[in-house]
């Protein structure tokens, strides 16, 4: 299956670029205690500013329902029905993960979001290694 290339793809990958050049910084904050519910759970986010409109990049877990596709999964497991018996409870809620990059105004109100391409799962990486400086910790030791 190929992938078509969307604009908001197209300015991540600028974006990347931008960030791999140092050209965008990026800084780690916290999310209010009050932002996480009970199926939705954040950790940290990275913040940079472009042109005056303020940018955040985190990863965003939350809980749903299995849904329709636990079809597949339940006859994948009936071909091994005579090693041990499991069917997944489709009312089940389960964890999942994404990463979400979004235009917040000052409050951190969202003002536009886009969620989970595959050039955000690059960019989210990236930034976590610039932030955390492992490239320096890794330069440095792979000299021994």
């Amino acid at each position: 299956m190929a992938n078509k290339e969307t604009k908001w793809d197209k300015m991540l990958v600028g974006i990347i670029k931008a960030t791999n050049k140092a050209e965008l910084v990026w800084t780690v904050n916290s999310f209010p205690k009050e932002k996480s519910e009970t199926d939705k759970k954040y950790e940290i986010f990275y913040k940079t500013e472009v042109e005056g409109e303020n940018i955040i990049l985190y990863e965003e877990k939350y809980r749903d329902y299995r849904g329709p596709s636990i079809s597949a999964v339940t006859s994948t497991f009936s071909v091994f029905s005579s090693l041990k018996s499991f069917e997944p409870d489709p009312n089940e809620k389960i964890w999942y993960s994404r990463i979400c990059f979004e235009v917040v105004d000052r409050s951190n109100n969202s003002l536009y979001k886009i969620v989970s391409s595959e050039p955000l799962f690059e960019l989210f990486e990236i930034v976590k290694q610039k932030v955390s400086g492992i490239d320096k910790i890794r330069e440095k030791f792979e000299k021994y």
